[in-house]
């Protein structure tokens, strides 16, 4: 009786261990961080983990390429297509090709073709690309400012610019009124143009 219970007992043990192996399978997990350009692994965020057999085929690691540290802050020379276009008249003033040295972790984001603001040499194109490096203005202001023409929210330097210095200045509290023979334009406590007439 006593060997009929070792058996049981060691049968129901096996039984029991072959189940669980059974059931269970160990995979690996994770992310891992490729270098794209030397080709190591330069980061293992991967771990050992058990599950069920039936989703163990599901469980898998994702590779990120990217540049390693050592890779990443090495300095290259990438070429960059500039098309040179006049903002004021639109003209195509060519293209040409620059050499820029920057780190390679960052030489992906580089635009490889990009287009230049490159005024024409002469008449408006001239005097607005003037007032674009005097002032700094967004083109479409200089273009307006060029072509005599203000408009609301264009400061002191804009009108000036525009219309030449006032006829005569008036304060108005936090604002002043500028008079010239064709009308006037008041500016707020901004300094920017509220009203013009």
């Amino acid at each position: 009786m006593r060997k009929y219970i070792s058996i049981i007992v060691i049968i129901a043990a096996v039984a029991a261990l072959c189940a669980s192996c059974s059931g269970k399978k160990k995979v690996v997990m994770g992310t891992q961080y490729k270098c794209k350009e030397c080709g190591e692994i330069y980061r293992d965020d991967t771990r050992e983990i058990e599950v069920r057999r039936e989703v163990a085929d599901d469980v898998n690691v994702e590779v990120v390429e990217d540049y390693c540290p050592t890779c990443g802050d090495e300095v290259v020379v990438v070429e960059q297509i500039q098309y040179q276009i006049c903002p004021v008249c639109e003209a195509d003033r060519g293209a040409v090709t620059r050499e820029i040295k920057i780190e390679r972790k960052l030489a992906d984001t580089l635009q490889r073709e990009v287009e230049a603001p490159v005024p024409c040499p002469t008449g408006r194109c001239r005097r607005v690309s003037r007032l674009h490096e005097k002032y700094n203005w967004d083109w479409e202001f200089c273009k307006a400012v060029s072509s005599q023409e203000i408009g609301l929210g264009f400061n002191e330097d804009m009108v000036r610019e525009a219309w030449g210095p006032p006829k005569r200045v008036e304060k108005m509290g936090n604002a002043k009124r500028w008079y010239y023979d064709a009308g006037y334009v008041t500016f707020g406590a901004s300094g920017k143009a509220v009203e013009i007439k």
